[in-house]
């Protein structure tokens, strides 16, 4: 019996050892670039060895050469779960890296927020130093509803690279929303100091000085923002708002223009603008501007054309008209301007009383 003993031992140590044929073949095929076979053997190699995370590392690596890199994802990610010692895990570079970076970002587009949560959160265990990987990260967690997650990504970026615009913007606004205005306004000032051409940031600087009455601050923002970036009427819109608040009626008048040159059926838009004419008109009651109080009842009839049961509009209109009919040097004249002056009040209680 002791004669069959060491063979029988032998066998026994030879199957213990023994690895998927398919292992040698997922390689040689890599190194051929004949990645679809490559991939048909990397699946029966995992098949055959489905705790060995080897096998899902190659499988990966053939699913990279035909560019599917949600599977070459799917298999990396196996080896992290698998591979308990590190052995493969810490040689995971700049290709295993961005192949969860690039995965991540399919199933962002694919509406999949959790599974690109995921994915980047493995492709920063490769490259915790990368601040590209942060900043999608932000905005994946934005759009799933995480905004305290969001945050922490983008300081993240910033902790890695303090001038990085696109984290200075975002982060700016997110401060914003949340009411820390300080903050807001500390990225935001950083981020045009970098880059004098951001139009965004003035745009939202513009906005934030609003919010605080800092109307000349506001205004300046504002202006930038609409001449920096010519597609942002509102930007020419609020420049105007804030202008009107200053006083600065002239640079209203120019703002509101440039606007309704976008937006030609805003009828706020051109209440704004006879109102700009109409300040502008009699700022010296010494000397009245007919002209301007003429633009002005141009604007407010577009206004009425656009919206014409608003009684705020012939509010406007009436006492456009009564000053005409103070003003004007033909007797005539000013008695069609009081007549008119007197229909326009008419029709602004009918509309009141109307609605009420």
């Amino acid at each position: 019996m002791k004669k069959y003993l060491l063979p029988v031992v032998a066998i026994i140590f030879l199957a213990s050892c023994a690895t998927s044929p398919h292992k040698s073949s997922v390689k040689i095929y890599i190194q051929q670039n004949n990645y679809k076979k490559a991939v048909k053997e990397g699946q029966l190699w995992v098949k055959d060895e489905p705790q060995n995370p080897e096998a899902y590392l190659w499988l990966g690596r053939a699913y990279i050469g035909v560019r599917d890199y949600t599977k070459a994802a799917e298999n990396f990610e196996k080896v992290f779960k698998l591979d308990t010692q590190k052995k493969y895990v810490s040689k995971f570079g700049q290709t295993e890296y961005l192949t969860f970076f690039n995965a991540g970002i399919k199933a962002y587009k694919e509406g999949n927020y959790d599974k690109a949560i995921e994915y980047l959160h493995y492709a920063i265990k490769i490259n915790p130093k990368d601040p590209k990987a942060y900043l999608s990260l932000s905005s994946i967690y934005q759009k799933a509803g995480k905004s305290d997650k969001a945050r922490e990504a983008l300081k993240k970026v910033l902790e890695l690279d303090p001038n990085n615009k696109q984290a200075l913007y975002y982060l700016g606004l997110m401060e914003e929303v949340s009411g820390n205005t300080e903050e807001a306004k500390k990225h935001l000032e950083k981020l045009v100091s970098l880059d004098t051409t951001y139009a965004k940031a003035y745009f939202e600087l513009g906005v934030i000085y609003f919010k605080e009455n800092n109307y000349e601050k506001a205004f300046e923002n504002f202006l930038k923002a609409a001449k920096l970036d010519t597609t942002n009427a509102n930007a020419w819109l609020n420049a105007g708002v804030a202008a009107l608040n200053l006083k600065k009626y002239k640079q209203a008048i120019y703002a509101f223009n440039k606007y309704i040159s976008y937006k030609p059926n805003d009828k706020t838009a051109w209440i704004s603008l006879g109102e700009a004419y109409f300040e502008e008109a009699v700022k010296d009651t010494n000397n009245i501007n007919e002209e301007y109080l003429k633009k002005a009842i141009d604007a407010f009839n577009e206004a009425k054309t656009l919206d014409p049961n608003n009684p705020d509009i012939y509010f406007f209109l009436g006492n456009t008209y009564k000053i005409l009919g103070e003003i004007d040097k033909d007797p005539g004249q000013r008695k069609i301007y009081k007549q008119k002056a007197i229909e326009m009040f008419k029709k602004e209680q009918e509309l009141r009383k109307g609605g009420k």
